[in-house]
């Protein structure tokens, strides 16, 4: 039982840290515009975190990873953290702060206990829709889920006055301990194969290395780091990022999330 208790956090991905404590350290940094989707994970002392983070879009790459490694520096600082990856993307001046909307969403969610994920803000000629999954307990019924979900929605509303309308999903949270299981070898060389063809698609990025894969929940997750032109803006690094992507997530029907880390490359 002691066992089970102390390692169910670690196997069910609990967050270890508190998402405040990382936001305030984030958000001292100079050049951060904004940051979202905050994830930690991991048992004490081997503590890993992972975030997006948003930098003026006209910043060049090797200002934006400056910015990112004095992130990881102070994150690092943090007790029993060992790991910290950080994804650089271009902020959007005059569009609303998206990473903000989310952080008082997800503080809604905690206060009513239920979880949110796969949020997304659009603006609109009157303000900013957001859409958000709302997981509740599997057993609740559908009215007292859907008098929760208008609570959140109410909530964020007051909190957030530039957010006009809210689209929710109901769905039941899980409350179960997944089993794992590693990428087959196989498909491992397949989609190294194809993430070398798709960032060699594009002359500025280069040398796609630290390939990660991973099965959560039946879905696939793969990430990996690439060089790129340290000439290149944020925005225009993050374009080609996203297009990079975009192609991969096509080419594998299986994957719930691909992420890719830019380094500035001097010299290819």
């Amino acid at each position: 039982v002691d066992i089970v208790r102390a390692n169910v956090p670690t196997l069910v991905d609990q967050a270890v840290i508190d998402e405040r404590v990382i936001s305030q350290v984030v958000s001292q940094v100079p050049g951060v515009e904004s940051f979202h989707r905050i994830r930690s994970r991991g048992a004490p002392g081997a503590i890993a975190i992972d975030l997006h983070l948003r930098v003026g879009p006209r910043r060049p790459v090797e200002e934006g990873e400056a910015i990112a490694d004095e992130v990881r520096r102070r994150l690092l600082a943090l007790e029993g953290v060992s790991d910290v990856t950080i994804h650089v993307e271009a902020h959007r001046e005059g569009e609303p702060d998206a990473g903000g909307i989310f952080a008082v969403i997800k503080q809604v969610a905690d206060e009513l206990n239920v979880r949110v994920h796969e949020c997304h803000a659009h603006q609109v000629a009157d303000g900013v829709v957001v859409e958000i999954h709302v997981g509740v307990a599997p057993q609740m019924a559908l009215g007292e889920a859907h008098a929760l979900v208008d609570r959140l929605e109410r909530a964020v509303a007051e909190r957030v006055p530039e957010v006009k309308r809210i689209q929710t999903h109901i769905e039941p949270a899980n409350m179960a301990v997944l089993p794992g299981r590693e990428v087959p070898e196989g498909m491992r060389r397949e989609i190294a194969r194809r993430v070398e063809a798709a960032v060699g698609a594009f002359p500025a990025l280069h040398r796609p290395h630290n390939l990660q894969m991973r099965y959560e929940d039946g879905r696939l997750f793969v990430s990996f780091e690439c060089w790129a032109d340290a000439s290149l803006s944020v925005a225009e690094a993050h374009r080609l990022a996203s297009e990079v992507e975009a192609r991969l997530m096509a080419q594998l029907p299986e994957a719930a999330e691909v992420l890719i880390h830019l380094e500035p490359a001097e010299s290819p």
